[in-house]
């Protein structure tokens, strides 16, 4: 089973915590094993922000599911890397059509290995 949750417009904190529990509960009323979170249509983030996008790509983690972030912006990518942040071994994908089809792709990793067991 699959998510995903597409962010449009500036994020501030309290968006940011609404975003978390909002994926949170879908991984967990899902069963997701893959989560895609799209943020193609936010300008720009803050280090607030930008820790909590790690925090919740952490949570989803402990929750079981791999998260795939697509849409980062030039200017989003710029802030990340130069606040050190980074999604450990978590996916980044250019777009939301790469996140899903990659989101596809391990989730047949998922079920084959299920099955082969």
């Amino acid at each position: 089973m699959c998510c995903s949750s597409t962010t449009i417009r500036s994020i501030d904190t309290d968006r940011a915590r609404l975003l978390t529990e909002s994926l949170l509960g879908a991984i967990r009323s899902q069963r997701a094993k893959v989560v895609v979170l799209d943020i193609t249509g936010v300008p720009e983030v803050d280090s607030v922000v930008a820790n909590h996008l790690k925090q919740t790509v952490l949570a989803a983690r402990l929750m079981g599911a791999t998260t795939i972030v697509t849409g980062l912006s030039a200017e989003v990518a710029e802030v990340l890397a130069t606040l050190g942040v980074d999604f450990d071994a978590e996916y980044v994908v250019g777009d939301l059509q790469g996140g899903l089809e990659e989101a596809e792709r391990l989730l047949g990793k998922l079920t084959a290995g299920a099955v082969g067991r």
